[in-house]
C-alpha cells in the first residue's frame, strides 16, 4: 500500500510530496528489523521501557 503525504517546507509558500510505502514484514526481514530496533533503543532510550542490553539478550522469535 502507498500513501502520499504533503509536508510543509521551511519556506512558507512551498511544500513537497512524499510517497510512503509499507508492507507486512516477513521472516526474511527479521535481521534487518532487529538491527533497526536495537539502533532505536540505543539512540532513543527514553522512548522504551527496556534498554538495548535487555533487547539484545532476547531471541529472534
Amino acid at each position: 500500500m502507498q500513501i502520499r503525504v504533503q509536508y510543509p517546507k521551511p519556506e512558507p509558500d512551498e511544500s513537497y510530496l512524499v510517497t510512503i510505502s509499507y508492507r507486512r514484514l516477513t521472516p526474511t526481514d527479521a535481521i534487518a528489523y532487529r538491527l533497526l530496533m536495537l539502533e532505536a533503543y540505543t539512540l532513543h532510550p527514553d522512548a522504551f521501557t527496556s534498554d538495548v542490553k535487555e533487547r539484545e539478550a532476547l531471541p529472534f522469535a
